[in-house]
């Protein structure tokens, strides 16, 4: 049966490259567009019982949210067993990320809502619904470089105040994923930089992500040429203006854990 995936990744990381490669996955695709629908509402539980508690009235009640969620996780899962002519095929479905219209991509933080350091989606509840369901779940990892974060998110998107709250922001945000990483180490399905200069030239990642989502890797690769620009390294007068003064230290901090949370992600698959 279908195998649920949520993407971990800090804003600005690629969700919405993610999400528009899924809409052209052969996976998502064999659910049918009736699943957008089911995934809507099992987004929206998510966001109201792990992200914001109090964002609408009927989320009021984490215990009945948790119970919708875990509904419609099994709703899903039970319409792909109709529908295939082998319900025991492996198929891997994204959650957030999945293509869908207004479905959301729940990065962390999860776009422009008040007290955005809290806005991150808990996994361990996350994980505890799959169990209730009687679903597999899995988690993948996407990563950009840390100082590109910023100058997408802060200096082009302005989702931040200014630099130094972004960096501030963003390092706190990583220190949640970590933790989450490593709790939950044995459900690790990937760790995916596409629009990260170094993580991009990373075949075997290609060759993963495609086999998962059920591409061949010539048609991956076209695709995904088609979709983003080959990330580029920043110029040396870029980074200057991010590490200097006052942000230096707090560069460096957000750089250090960037590379602790990767390594980290590819050394768990590797021991997978």
């Amino acid at each position: 049966g279908p195998t649920f995936v949520f993407f971990i990744g800090l804003e600005g990381s690629g969700h919405h490259l993610i999400n528009a490669l899924m809409k052209r996955s052969p996976s998502q695709k064999s659910l049918g567009m009736r699943s957008c629908a089911g995934f809507k509402g099992l987004h929206e539980d998510i966001l109201g019982s792990m992200v914001r508690p109090r964002h609408k009235p009927e989320h009021a009640d984490p215990s009945a949210v948790f119970v919708n969620a875990t509904n419609k996780l099994r709703h899903i899962r039970d319409t792909f067993s109709k529908h295939k002519d082998d319900p025991n095929e492996q198929l891997f479905i994204s959650i957030n990320c999945n293509g869908c219209h207004k479905a959301g991509l729940l990065s962390y933080p999860d776009f422009l809502r008040p007290q955005r350091e809290l806005q991150y989606v808990n996994l361990h509840s996350f994980y505890r619904m799959c169990q209730e369901a009687e679903v597999n779940c899995r988690h993948a990892f996407i990563y950009r470089d840390p100082l590109q974060i910023v100058r997408s998110t802060t200096m082009k998107r302005h989702f931040n105040p200014n630099k130094l709250e972004a960096v501030r922001l963003y390092t706190l945000m990583y220190q949640v994923i970590h933790s989450q990483l490593v709790m939950f180490r044995q459900y690790n399905l990937g760790c995916f930089g596409f629009v990260d200069p170094v993580g991009a030239q990373k075949d075997e990642d290609r060759r993963r992500f495609a086999s998962l989502f059920g591409w061949d890797l010539s048609n991956f690769t076209s695709l995904i040429n088609e979709k983003v620009i080959t990330p580029s390294f920043l110029t040396h007068e870029q980074i200057e203006e991010l590490e200097s003064g006052k942000l230096y230290e707090h560069m460096k901090t957000f750089k250090d854990i960037h590379k602790q949370v990767v390594d980290y992600c590819y050394e768990t698959l590797d021991a997978l």
